[in-house]
């Protein structure tokens, strides 16, 4: 089951970026509850890698949002619950239980980076950063794929 994201859909590209910040908040809660639940050491670590360049991604975005001078939040939206709880769930089976639930949490950020790229409202100043992050995105999705299948 995979989850659907809105993000990106936004009119303005600054309220798309607000609702991005809290899908990267939920991806870090996310990460860091299925590294947790891990049994295998170098998934551990993977995971982790991950989970930082989310946190960087949330340092990325709140840089843009202060530059337009928006307000944004401070922490995750409580939509992490949901990915949590399936992470949960998993645990009951195994690890590869586990990373194809991180797996459907991939498939939302990567969704939401290539709506991101393509926003029309989407200033130059914040292109760089968007590509990046998308990248680092399908790394994370390439890698779950390759490991679960």
């Amino acid at each position: 089951m995979t989850m659907v994201t809105l993000v990106g859909t936004q009119a303005r590209f600054t309220d798309a970026l607000k609702d991005l910040l809290e899908l990267e908040y939920d991806a870090t809660e996310t990460y860091t509850a299925a590294v947790d639940r891990l049994n295998d050491e170098n998934y551990k670590a993977k995971l982790n890698e991950f989970k930082a360049d989310h946190e960087r991604h949330i340092e990325g975005i709140r840089k843009l949002l202060k530059a337009s001078g928006e307000e944004f939040t401070d922490g995750p939206s409580g939509k992490q619950v949901l990915m949590i709880g399936r992470v949960a769930i998993a645990k009951l089976i195994g690890d590869a239980s586990i990373l194809k639930a991180m797996l459907a949490a991939e498939e939302d950020t990567n969704t939401a980076y290539e709506r991101m790229l393509n926003h029309e409202d989407r200033p130059s100043s914040a292109d760089d950063f968007i590509k990046n992050a998308r990248e680092d995105e399908r790394r994370h999705k390439k890698w779950l794929e390759e490991t679960t299948a």
